[in-house]
């Protein structure tokens, strides 16, 4: 048995130190990077100019996908808060049984469109740039990946590491 240290941050956990498959984002210093999922690398190239504007557009238009979707519901909860000042005043609950089962159906429509929407993403970053012609099923994917700081942090490896003489 080893002493692992569980980690959080989706780093990658050495096979030969630990019996844990890898599992993360390893960035890599030619700017390539190493997506390990269930113990299997997946690697990624670094993007050229084109490509890293397709997909930071791609990622963009989703996250204001996922804004619009969060300022729809939102206006849902101003217009009902403006009803729970009155109810409040009145001594009753702010919202109602019903207010509250939608607004829960709501949040979990929103999470459930954000997780989709980040897993799609990481579907084109590996169709784009797999060095080996991987492609992933958004099914497949652990959901880890539906965090948007994984794919900003990778986004800034690409823009922070420089391209090495003689290396794509």
């Amino acid at each position: 048995m080893t002493d692992a240290k569980p980690t959080n941050d989706h780093q990658p956990v050495d096979d030969e130190q630990d019996s844990q498959p890898k599992e993360g984002l390893d960035l890599r210093p030619d700017g390539g990077v190493h997506l390990w999922l269930d113990g299997r690398k997946i690697r990624l190239r670094r993007p050229r100019g084109r490509e890293f504007r397709r997909i930071r557009e791609e990622l963009q238009d989703g996250l204001d996908e996922i804004n619009a979707e969060n300022e729809k519901h939102a206006a849902w909860l101003d217009a009902v808060d403006a009803h729970g000042d009155e109810r409040k005043a009145a001594g009753e609950p702010t919202m109602t049984p019903e207010e509250r089962a939608e607004n829960i159906r709501r949040g979990r429509e929103i999470r459930d469109f954000t997780e989709n929407v980040l897993v799609r993403w990481w579907v084109v970053v590996v169709e784009t740039l797999a060095v080996e012609g991987t492609t992933l099923e958004a099914e497949d994917l652990p959901i880890w990946l539906a965090d948007q700081g994984e794919a900003v942090r990778m986004l800034d490896h690409w823009r922070a590491v420089p391209s090495l003489s003689g290396v794509r």
